[in-house]
Formats: structure tokens, C-alpha cells, sequence
């Protein structure tokens, strides 16, 4: 039993383990749309007693339960009322709130990238005039225990006469090092030779050769090495304060879920290999799109 506080915190960690017991989560105030439900449809459970005798406005016995409280309603109004619950979050961070009231990892509006940002991606768009950069992050091959990294490559595009960036597409998956050389050549192949590509240089002999012999395989693209500088956060500043003011788009697709749930939930998200590919794709495309970043 605990509050939430990371997505990597102890509850986390059992959850990504494919726990099969109960989970209880338990929100100080109603979200019906909150990623933990408790009263979950999809495993329905009868009524067995009704102390309220019919008063309280749940299901009549032997009838499956729901949640039947709105939006917002406290979890126990007797003992936590809304203005107490109010009053303890004036005093607390929003990530703090979002962890010790609620038993999110994250504040439900997000971190240093907000979800409001992302409400409204357009449904399509030509590639014809945009500056085009697909920017991979690689997971490690020799840690595959427990909850390990993915490995993602977005796509984004620059349409320099509106100052627009347009994450076009993302690709996420834990493969082994021959399916991931092949994902990244088919994925060259299907984005074209107008798309530069970056990937990435890990620190030691090791990364480097893996990074040089990705390069040697995608002879005929424009495809470079790079090597991430500085704090993950400080990376992704820049990233943050174009889709805050309104300058990057996602193009509606499958993907566009978890990828905001990762930003929203960055710093503090178990995974942040979406946010760090995109950095580096917005950095690319900030300093020139078909120049080398660092190499």
C-alpha cells in the first residue's frame, strides 16, 4: 500500500511485472477516465450487500457495479471533503497532488509538456514542402530484463514559410538487434532519400562501431551520427517551449496516445525514449534539417 510518486516507484515496478493479483487504486477525487480504474466494466462485479438499503444511487443487489459518481466527487465526502481536498492541493506541487491525492505518477495535465498542447492534431498533411528528419533512440540490446527500453524513431517535419513542426509519425518496439537493423532500413526505405535520418552514438568503442555500421547500411540516404550533450530535461526544454506555444502539430494517428501519455508524464515516466527521439528530431530540424548535429 502507497501513494504514487514515479512511474518507477515500487508500485510501478510491480505493475510492469504483469502483477495478476487486485490492483486497488483509490483517487481522493473522482476521474472517470483515470488510467488505474478500480470498478473496471470489462470484469463486471455483482452487488452482494446494500447497507445504503437503495440510498446511495449504486446498483440494486446482484446487478453488476459501475462507478455512479461524477466528475471530481470526493472518494469519502465524510471524512475528505472537496474543500479539504482542496486546500491540501493549494499546498502541494501539481506532481505532488497528482501522486499523494490522486495516484497518478504524473500530474493529469503533465510535467514539463502539458496535454492540452495536443488536443487537436490535424488529420493529414503533404509532405511535399516540409523539411523531413527521422530521428531514432536505440535501446540498449544487452539489458532486455524486466521493463526494458523500446526503441523509437520519429518522424518530423519543418514547414519553414509557417514555422510549423509536425510530428509525422512514430515508431516504437523492443526487437533484437537484426530486427531493429531491419526496421531502420525499411523504415529509410518507406520515408525516401529527401528524409535525413539521425542516430544516435553511444558513449565507448562499442556504441560508436554500432552507430558507423548503421550508417554503412543506409548508403544512399542522408543519414548521420549523433551524440546526446547535456541533461535529458535541458534536450527536451527547447522541444517543450515550440508545442507550448502552438508550434508543433501531431499528425492523427495509432501512436498519438502513448506518445503524449510519455511526454506528459516526463520527467518522471518509467520510458522517455519518444521524448528523447524527438528532441533530437526538432534539434535537427532548428539547426538546418540536412546537417550533421554532432558526430
Amino acid at each position: 500500500m502507497m501513494q504514487r510518486s514515479h512511474e518507477r516507484d515500487l508500485i510501478g515496478h510491480i505493475l510492469a511485472k504483469e502483477f495478476n493479483g487486485t490492483h486497488v487504486c483509490l483517487p481522493a477525487e473522482f476521474e472517470p477516465h483515470h488510467p488505474y480504474v478500480f470498478v473496471n466494466p470489462k470484469f463486471p462485479v455483482p452487488r452482494r450487500t446494500d447497507s445504503s438499503n437503495g440510498t446511495d444511487g449504486g446498483p440494486k443487489l446482484q446487478e453488476p457495479w459501475y462507478d455512479f459518481r461524477e466528475e471530481g466527487e470526493p472518494l469519502w465526502h465524510g471524512r475528505f471533503s472537496k474543500e479539504v481536498l482542496r486546500d491540501w492541493a493549494t499546498r502541494l506541487t501539481s506532481h505532488a497532488a497528482a501522486g499523494q491525492l490522486q495516484q497518478r505518477p504524473t500530474a493529469r495535465e503533465g510535467g514539463l509538456f502539458k496535454r492540452h498542447w495536443f488536443a487537436n492534431p490535424v488529420k493529414s498533411i503533404s509532405r511535399d514542402h516540409l523539411t523531413l528528419v527521422r530521428a531514432w533512440d536505440l535501446a540498449s540490446a544487452s539489458d532486455q530484463r524486466g521493463d526494458p527500453d523500446y526503441t523509437v524513431g520519429v518522424l518530423m517535419g519543418h514547414d519553414r514559410d509557417f514555422k510549423v513542426f509536425y510530428v509525422i509519425d512514430v515508431i516504437r518496439g523492443r526487437f533484437s538487434p537484426g530486427e531493429r537493423e531491419e526496421k531502420i532500413a525499411s523504415t529509410a526505405r518507406l520515408d525516401g532519400t529527401s528524409c535525413s535520418i539521425r542516430i544516435p552514438q553511444d558513449p565507448g568503442s562499442a556504441g560508436k562501431f554500432e552507430a558507423y555500421y548503421l550508417i554503412g547500411q543506409l548508403q544512399g540516404y542522408r543519414a548521420f551520427t549523433y551524440r546526446d550533450e547535456g541533461s535529458k530535461l535541458n534536450r527536451a526544454d527547447p522541444f517543450a517551449a515550440q508545442c507550448e506555444h502552438g508550434y508543433v502539430k501531431l499528425v492523427e494517428a495509432s501512436w498519438n496516445a502513448v506518445f503524449v501519455e510519455e511526454l506528459c508524464a516526463f520527467p518522471n515516466a518509467a520510458h522517455d525514449d519518444q521524448v528523447d527521439a524527438a528532441a533530437t528530431a526538432f534539434r535537427a530540424l532548428s539547426q538546418g534539417g540536412s546537417r550533421l548535429v554532432l558526430g
